[in-house]
């Protein structure tokens, strides 16, 4: 199997970025207006419409509007004074509520001449937020791939369609949440320090701690791969206070100037149930909350087979590709594989104790960005041309009509996911048949 690379520059920035806002337009207008019958939430968010004057003429579109959208719009617009906020949910993602008030600034200032609410330019925001994580992602993407030595070449300009069909991305781009950073923060996971600049590299985790706390899991796994590699030395260690300065700093400032509360804990009680358990204090067992040890595993167990239900069409075609190739995949694309699969569970044991359970969504974050990155993966595996264009096809298919995973079948058997899995077989089988053939 050939997998060297040519020598290249890399992919050029502005064609991810079109190709990412391609993939997003094209979504948009399947999802929201060909077949917007079927763009169904089921929980917290639903769909309006909004208008905006352009050149005397109205321009009506249809745009998701989240139940955490006037709770993230208090931040971003009274970001001057965001340390005096009382009793603000999200005081713990300073920095993603930061990125939203940048962009909020920029498109203000471009819009200033024209009659555009506030409400709109804040979705323009949240969107121009999600355009560039795409982008970044996608060029993780690339890194990783070629550290391995995979033929990527120009289609690299396909892998922000890949991340962009892909659920977490297709449902929640358009949306206000930071939960598309699990990707992020997956793929960062994945990666071998650098020898220089390491202060520099913890340091930049610390920072992305502060757009989604989950980012802790990154140092823990680095931790734990050195161990077990016997490769932990005194140059990683005399790093790694540098990840907690942003952190001390950020909640430092906010105790003596601010009016610091975690609602996560303190509401939901997200993860401090455990201590409430041992202390004896009453936890709760109804709805999502499944806040005793016995309850915590049942009802994640139940949840991560929603997931995999969820994607199990997709994960059957990794498992096939990856058995079939594995004897000759290269070492490194193996040890690749080995990481992912190990920071998953790592990720997925994380959110075990968090002990509020909403469908699919915190299994996804391990097991969901690990089946939509070896499918990746799989896809820049493949040798024949057909096999590469039925599994396009398969993927377009099986995503573009997926419905969310609020739905109360989790997933929804359609005429389109079924023909995604004829797609899916063709690819694979075409690509066996190559492979013998040669």
């Amino acid at each position: 199997m050939k997998t060297k690379n040519k020598k290249s520059t890399g992919p050029k920035k502005i064609l991810l970025v079109l190709a990412t806002f391609t993939s997003n337009l094209l979504i948009y207008i399947f999802q929201f207006i060909v077949d917007n019958q079927n763009a169904d939430y089921f929980l917290c968010t639903s769909l309006q419409n909004y208008t905006i004057e352009i050149f005397s003429n109205n321009l009506t579109f249809i745009y998701p509007f989240s139940c955490d959208f006037p709770v993230y719009a208090e931040g971003i617009l009274n970001f001057s004074n965001f340390y005096d906020l009382d009793g603000y949910v999200y005081t713990n993602r300073p920095l993603f509520i930061f990125s939203i008030y940048i962009f909020y600034t920029f498109l203000s200032t471009v819009f200033s001449a024209v009659d555009v609410s506030s409400i709109i330019i804040l979705h323009g925001s949240f969107y121009l937020a999600q355009l560039l994580l795409t982008v970044v992602i996608a060029f993780l993407i690339y890194r990783l791939l070629i550290s391995v030595n995979l033929q990527v070449g120009n289609k690299v300009y396909l892998i922000p369609f890949f991340i962009s069909l892909s659920p977490i991305f297709k449902w929640h781009v358009f949306e206000s949440t930071s939960m598309t950073y699990t990707f992020l923060i997956f793929l960062l996971g994945l990666f071998t320090y650098p020898k220089k600049n390491l202060n520099l590299y913890f340091f930049s985790f610390g920072l992305i701690t502060l757009i989604h706390r989950s980012a802790i899991l990154i140092i823990i796994f680095l931790i734990a791969y050195e161990l077990y590699s016997k490769k932990l030395n005194k140059h990683f260690l005399k790093s790694l206070p540098f990840y907690v300065i942003p952190i001390i700093v950020y909640y430092a400032t906010l105790f003596f100037y601010g009016k610091y509360s975690d609602f996560n804990a303190d509401y939901y009680r997200q993860f401090v149930w455990v201590l409430d358990y041992f202390k004896g204090v009453e936890t709760r067992s109804s709805g999502y909350y499944c806040q005793t040890p016995k309850y915590a595993l049942k009802c994640y167990f139940i949840d991560f087979v929603k997931t995999v239900k969820y994607l199990a069409i997709p994960t059957i075609y990794v498992i096939a590709i990856l058995l079939n190739k594995f004897m000759n995949l290269a070492t490194g694309l193996k040890v690749l594989i080995y990481k992912a699969i190990s920071f998953t569970f790592l990720i997925n044991l994380f959110w075990l104790f968090i002990g509020w359970y909403p469908p699919v969504r915190f299994t996804y974050y391990g097991y969901g960005n690990l089946v939509i990155f070896l499918l990746i993966i799989s896809f820049f595996l493949l040798n024949n041309l057909y096999s590469k264009a039925s599994f396009l096809m398969g993927y377009g298919f099986y995503f573009m009509f997926l419905n969310h995973w609020n739905h109360p079948l989790v997933i929804n058997y359609d005429s389109y996911i079924y023909l995604s899995i004829v797609f899916f077989l063709f690819s694979g089988a075409i690509e066996n048949f190559y492979n013998k053939r040669k």
